[in-house]
């Protein structure tokens, strides 16, 4: 048995680099060198300290999968006595989870019936763009994001990929040049839109949650909304320019037919189609519901207090994903069935919910504050606007590299600690270090739309870094403004 072993240990290695190997030991490596260290902190301190830092490499290193990783670590709090059971794993039944899963489910049924594609390719052969490539090139960026606020960025991606190959072929696009930037185009657009909604990117939605448990700060989903949009739709601008600006190639209009003809041409909205249309509309508009309801109603109506008290992103989540299940009431076959619920990204949501109850921990076991006050002190000689910059330019060269959900969870417990300890707002630091998170664009490993545009073998790595590089740049100043401004 024990020769068995350590046969199978020799020809991983031999498969493996060394490195490859030696990376999957360095968590339990750090997790020692912690627990053993001379730090000032208490002994259930240094022990999640340890555990954090074991999870924190293997996100960053191990070829584990990011949420067993995280699951580890939740798990490694109650067996080393750090808090109990019922305090780990409180956070998997967040509000927070549910509302996450609710948006998957919708994406899933929109993705199963194929509403998605069809409505795309309704706006794409629309009057609008009387076969202009410009104007084509304007709307599949909107269109791009518009379905990344709610729908995952990589099916999002997936998807508009394809219908990018019809366009490209319908308007006899010639230089590689300009099928480039197109394709680019599609993955950042993905990647941009995520940051509108609570629910289009990961990190949104780990601290609205952190910010809830942490500040007492309850955010609605126009809280985000509002912040997210007007960045976002400022990105699409930056695409549709810069991308205008690379495209050289003259491109003369096509005629509508043959545009339609190269998407495909079944636009017609079936009957679940149109039902799964009414149930997503609602659920956003019962998601803004209590802020329409403040703004037309006021504070003290009794309509207005009774939705921020019951009818919460996550109830509504809820009751779409059930109604998601109910219909058509006189069908058998509906809108989604039991196997749909096995295709959705429980691995995002576990690893989610890992976050939020290490993050709760850091809190609990005074690990953000200790690791907030020693930042402050060592760069005591800066303002904290300083140090968010410097911080905002470590996070986006992060995101390169691993999960934008990891840096998130590593990075906003103990941003807003730091920020609580001097007074600057906690919001605003969240906020921050959540949209750092989203802005990765140079690498294809950064994020699943760049993976997906990079696959179509059709993008160079050196245009994906110079096109990226300069908008990681504009990232950057985009978010120093926020911090000096608000």
């Amino acid at each position: 048995m024990i020769k068995s072993l350590y046969d199978e240990f020799r020809t991983e290695w031999k498969n493996n680099t060394a490195k490859s190997v030696i990376f999957q030991f360095l968590g339990i490596i750090a997790f020692f060198l912690v627990y053993t260290s001379n730090l000032p902190l208490e002994e259930n301190a240094k022990k999640f300290l340890a555990i954090f830092s074991y999870v924190v490499v293997q996100w960053l290193l191990s070829s584990t999968t990011l949420f067993i990783s995280g699951l580890m670590g939740v798990a490694l709090t109650v067996l080393l006595g750090v808090i109990s059971f019922e305090e780990a794993f409180s956070s998997f039944s967040s509000p927070i989870i549910f509302l996450f899963m609710g948006g998957f489910l919708l994406a899933r049924a929109m993705e199963k019936l194929g509403l998605d594609r069809k409505i795309s390719i309704a706006i794409l052969s629309s009057k609008f763009i009387n076969g202009s490539f410009n104007r084509t090139l304007a709307v599949i960026i909107v269109v791009t994001a518009t379905f990344s606020m709610w729908v995952s960025n990589s099916a999002t991606a997936a998807m508009m990929i394809s219908i990018a190959f019809g366009i490209l072929k319908s308007f006899k696009v010639k230089e590689d040049i300009t099928k480039q930037y197109f394709l680019l185009i599609i993955g950042y657009a993905a990647t941009v839109g995520g940051m509108a909604t609570p629910i289009g990117s990961p990190p949104n939605l780990i601290t609205m949650g952190l910010l809830e448990q942490h500040t007492g700060q309850s955010l609605t989903f126009w809280d985000w909304f509002k912040y997210g949009l007007p960045l976002s739709c400022g990105f699409m601008l930056i695409l549709f320019l810069y991308a205008k600006s690379k495209i050289t190639e003259s491109i003369p209009k096509v005629d509508k037919k043959d545009l339609i003809l190269s998407l495909g041409k079944d636009h017609k909205i079936s009957n679940n189609e149109f039902r799964l249309m009414a149930i997503f509309s609602l659920t956003v508009f019962f998601w803004f519901a209590p802020t329409i309801a403040t703004f037309v109603l006021g504070k003290a109506n009794a309509l207005t207090i009774y939705l921020h008290k019951y009818v919460t992103p996550a109830m509504v989540a809820i009751i779409a994903s059930c109604s998601l299940f109910m219909f058509p009431i006189y069908s058998k076959t509906k809108l989604l069935e039991q196997e749909d619920i096995k295709k959705i990204d429980w691995g995002t949501l576990l690893l989610f919910a890992s976050g939020l109850s290490l993050g709760t921990t850091l809190f609990k076991t005074g690990i953000a504050e200790y690791v907030g006050n020693n930042i402050i002190t060592i760069f005591s000689n800066f303002s904290f606007s300083v140090i968010l910059i410097f911080i905002v330019a470590i996070t986006i060269l992060l995101t390169e590299l691993v999960s934008n959900t990891a840096a998130a969870n590593i990075l906003v417990p103990i941003l807003i600690a730091a920020a609580a300890k001097v007074g600057f707002s906690t919001t605003t630091a969240a906020f921050v270090i959540a949209f750092s998170c989203n802005m990765a664009f140079m690498l294809p490993v950064a994020t699943p739309p760049n993976a997906i545009v990079y696959g179509t073998g059709l993008v160079s790595m050196k245009k994906m870094i110079g096109f990226g590089a300069i908008l990681n740049l504009i990232a950057f100043v985009v978010l120093c403004a926020i911090v000096a401004f608000f």
